[in-house]
């Protein structure tokens, strides 16, 4: 297990990447639903717009050719993906993507299933 050190606190890297974009790019929400502290970096995501979710007052995103998603990704292993499943609801869905630091990571979308 990699560890990094910064703020004075120890912050373990494993698991599968999580990008966010909304609520969970602010530390005390991220953190309080985790129940731990996470290591994060600044990314984003090409070919993705954000707006309002239709039925939320929360950020979604949706396919838009030339344009470009801001957010964070950190690392996240299967308990963390339970909690943010929690956390994300029925009104979600994780998928796949490719960021634009050229790693793979998990994002959630609008659920139209």
């Amino acid at each position: 297990m990699l560890q990094w050190f910064g703020k004075n606190k120890i912050h373990s890297v494993q698991g599968m990447n999580v990008f966010v974009y909304g609520t969970l790019m602010r530390d005390d929400i991220r953190d309080s639903i985790l129940g731990k502290i996470t290591y994060w970096e600044e990314d984003s995501l090409d070919g993705f717009t954000k707006e309002m979710h239709p039925d939320l007052p929360y950020p979604c995103i949706f396919n838009k050719k030339d344009s470009t998603v801001y957010g964070i990704r950190f690392k996240a292993d299967e308990e963390d993906l339970k909690r943010l499943d929690r956390y994300e609801t029925e009104f979600y869905k994780r998928i796949i993507v490719k960021l634009n630091s050229g790693e793979e990571s998990f994002v959630y979308v609008e659920n139209l299933d």
